[in-house]
């Protein structure tokens, strides 16, 4: 696959978050408590917290130690979302960690038997696929390079990706018969991103044998939709978000984000691979867990479930999703600073953002560092697009600014009085 553009210091890669309704209203709501990490014998304002292999981890301090409790708002939801817990033996990036499904392009995403697949359906040129493919709103750079010998436009292969990723990691298959399929289905108006067709005509063994292959060799994936006549269902992936992973991380990936509605939660399984666990919960119930140390989220899913905590119904979800779809979206590349007592995860639109991030990769005498703390650093800014980190699972997530694009900000999931809201 030959791209149009010089090598990049990352991988491209394609995530799904899968919402699923479940017939009944649900609250969760929980007082949390910081686990106490060992006292450092460092001083606060010394080089101690570090990023290893994609985890954030900082040695407490009598400084930072605040011995205090959060509580989380009592918040309803009739959806679950899909997360899968990273396998630690077969992962190096963020391993063991609770993530939405999703994984690296292959060339097989670009491989142009994708376009004789969908010519049986009649879509033959790229515009056949409407806004999906011909959005003239600002693009993320890693939407702007189509590879130079592929037919496949970089929107179709992007979906195609995640949906594969997500069949590869949880089971779960999302395809539309070809006879279903045509040009008018294209997402011609905003409102137009239809739920996600799951295809479940398979036997349990069948499923798992398709799930190995596919594992095995990403252009069996081809084989799978050809062998059933259905195409990978592209349509009801609505773009989300871009995250690309900090420049002080060794390992990274520049990742598309799109959103999924199920109508029902399907059967799910993960494939003891590259997942060892899989599990449908309520995103604030997912928060809770991370506050209290039950399992951990990268900094892109704390983001996007507190996201998601703005909408109570998959309904609201859908059509919100549905209605920016065709927008834009704008990338996101967290920009580290470590504080005198803590570290500052600082995003686009923060006072504090460089006007020109780095994109290569960064020493640690490169990364941003201040001798003033979290919340003096707070008291000098006024626009907030920040996570502020004492600890892994002690945090919190301040937007205060207008996104682009329509899109909304995450929710401050915390009770008033109990976490300091200018952090």
């Amino acid at each position: 696959m030959a791209m149009a553009s010089k090598v990049k210091p990352w991988r491209d890669a394609a995530t799904l978050i899968l919402t699923a309704h479940i017939g009944r209203t649900s609250t969760a709501a929980s007082q949390v408590t910081p686990l106490k990490s060992p006292t450092s014998t460092n001083h606060p304002g010394s080089a101690d917290l570090v990023v290893d292999k994609g985890y954030i981890k900082k040695a407490m301090t009598p400084e930072n130690d605040l011995n205090h409790r959060k509580t989380i708002k009592p918040l309803s939801f009739d959806y679950n979302t899909l997360l899968l817990t990273r396998n630690v033996r077969r992962n190096t990036f963020f391993a063991g960690s609770h993530v939405f499904p999703g994984g690296a392009i292959d060339k097989a995403d670009f491989s142009a038997a994708w376009m004789d697949l969908f010519g049986q359906a009649g879509f033959q040129h790229p515009a056949d696929f409407g806004q999906m493919v011909s959005l003239h709103k600002e693009r993320p750079p890693i939407l702007k390079n189509q590879p130079t010998d592929s037919p496949v436009p970089t929107d179709v292969a992007f979906r195609i990706c995640a949906i594969r990723e997500t069949f590869e990691e949880s089971g779960v298959l999302l395809l539309r018969s070809i006879k279903d399929c045509h040009p008018d289905l294209d997402n011609a108006t905003q409102t137009n991103v239809p739920y996600g067709a799951v295809f479940d005509q398979m036997a349990e063994s069948e499923l798992k044998s398709w799930r190995d292959a596919v594992h095995q060799n990403a252009s069996e994936f081809i084989r799978l939709c050809h062998n059933y006549k259905a195409l990978p269902d592209i349509w009801s992936l609505a773009e989300w978000s871009n995250w690309l992973t900090p420049s002080d991380n060794k390992k990274r990936f520049d990742t598309m984000f799109y959103i999924c509605s199920l109508e029902n939660i399907p059967v799910t399984k993960h494939d003891e691979k590259e997942t060892t666990h899989s599990e449908w919960m309520l995103p604030i119930d997912s928060l809770t867990k991370y506050c209290n140390e039950e399992l951990y989220l990268p900094p892109p899913q704390i983001y996007e479930l507190q996201r998601l905590c703005h909408f109570g119904q998959q309904g609201a979800l859908h059509k919100f999703a549905s209605d920016r779809a065709f927008l834009g979206i704008q990338r996101f590349l967290p920009v580290r600073m470590n504080s005198r007592d803590g570290l500052l995860s600082l995003l686009p639109g923060d006072d504090l953002y460089p006007e020109n991030p780095a994109l290569h990769h960064l020493k640690p005498e490169e990364i941003l560092s201040t001798e003033h703390t979290m919340e003096e650093m707070a008291q000098s800014s006024q626009r907030f697009h920040r996570y502020a980190f004492r600890t892994v699972t002690d945090y919190n997530l301040t937007c205060n600014i207008e996104l682009p694009y329509k899109h909304i900000g995450p929710k401050d999931i915390f009770e008033e009085g109990t976490v300091n809201s200018k952090l």
